[in-house]
C-alpha cells in the first residue's frame, strides 16, 4: 500500500488525525511529512511504522 493513496481516501477529519498521529509517532515535522509523502521518500522504518498504523486503523474500522 502506498501511504499517499491511503491519505487521499480519507475525509478531512481523517486526514487531520492521520497527520497528527504520524507526526507524533515518527517525530517528523509537519512540513517534512508532506515533503516525504509527495516524494515517496520515507525511510524504511518510517514507512513500516506508518503502514502498521494504517493497518491498525483499517482493522479498527472493520470492527465498527
Amino acid at each position: 500500500m502506498v501511504i499517499s493513496d491511503y491519505y487521499k481516501k480519507l475525509d478531512q477529519k481523517g486526514k487531520s488525525q492521520f497527520i497528527k498521529d504520524v507526526t507524533a509517532m515518527t517525530g517528523m515535522a509537519y512540513s517534512t511529512f508532506f515533503q516525504k509523502m509527495k516524494q515517496n521518500s520515507f525511510r524504511k522504518l518510517e514507512e513500516e511504522a506508518i503502514i502498521n498504523y494504517i493497518n491498525q486503523r483499517i482493522d479498527h474500522d472493520r470492527e465498527d
